[in-house]
Order: C-alpha cells, then sequence, then structure tokens
C-alpha cells in the first residue's frame, strides 16, 4: 500500500496533484508539448506511472461515453483549479521563474473575468439542474397518478 503523506488523505491527494501539475508546467516550459509523455510527468512528479495512467484511462473512459463523468471532470478542474490552482500557478512561476506565464499556464483562466464569480455561477447552474431534475420527476410520477385514475 502506498504512504500517504501531509498527514490525511486529502492532503496527500493535493500533495500529489501539485507535484504533478508543477512537473507538468516544468515539462512543458523545458521541452514542449510534444516532447514530453505520461512516464515523464510521472518520473518528475515522483509518482507512479500506474497513478498517471490510470487517471488518464478514467478520463478517456468517462468523459468521451458519459455526459456526468465529463461534467464530473469538468466540476474538479474548474472549480478545483480555479481555487487552489491560481496560488499553485502563482508559485510554479516564482519558483522557477517563468518568464510571461509559461509552463503555468494550465493555471490560467484568462476567458474568466471573475473566477469568484464564476464559481458561484457554476455552483447556481448545479443546484438548477438538481432542481429541475427534481421537477421532472414530480411531473413524471403526475403522468402516472393520472394514468392510474383514467384506467378502468
Amino acid at each position: 500500500m502506498p504512504r500517504v503523506t501531509g498527514g490525511s488523505l486529502e492532503a496527500h491527494r493535493r500533495e500529489a496533484r501539485a507535484r504533478v501539475f508543477d512537473a507538468f508546467s516544468r515539462l512543458l516550459y523545458e521541452r514542449g508539448y510534444d516532447a514530453i509523455t505520461l512516464a515523464d510527468i510521472a518520473e518528475a512528479a515522483d509518482m507512479a506511472r500506474t497513478s498517471m495512467y490510470n487517471y488518464c484511462e478514467r478520463l478517456r473512459d468517462v468523459c468521451f461515453s458519459w455526459s456526468g463523468g465529463l461534467v464530473a471532470h469538468h466540476y474538479t478542474r474548474y472549480l478545483g483549479d480555479l481555487s487552489g490552482g491560481q496560488v499553485l500557478g502563482r508559485i510554479v512561476q516564482r519558483v522557477y521563474e517563468l518568464p510571461d506565464g509559461k509552463g503555468a499556464s494550465a493555471y490560467r483562466f484568462d476567458a474568466i473575468d471573475s473566477p469568484k464569480r464564476f464559481k458561484d455561477d457554476y455552483r447556481d447552474e448545479r443546484r438548477r439542474i438538481a432542481d429541475e431534475a427534481n421537477v421532472a420527476f414530480e411531473c413524471s410520477r403526475a403522468v402516472f397518478d393520472d394514468l392510474a385514475r383514467t384506467r378502468v
């Protein structure tokens, strides 16, 4: 069983995610996108290649075959990276003295004017979807209730 660092499983996951993003950003800056592999990133992040491959395989499995899987990973990417990723991006830039944001572009969301407003709107939309699902359920139930009443 792998050793958990950081005091808790959640802290361990945050640290591992930060190492992966850091390694990816650094390698991207040093070599360019076409010259790096998942194995390179795993090695630079001091992580087992299996973890990297499993995560990427999971993305392929759910994001292209199930829209809910895409939404789940989208949610994690935008809300997670808009929160902690902004800080990580600044740290990566400062530590590696990266010019013009190079190597830290994974943490940049130039099309989003206000990260806070975006996150609030995203959460509101998630609530709207859940609320509409409840309305859909009630409408469906009402149809079946009416059918039961009219059945001879």
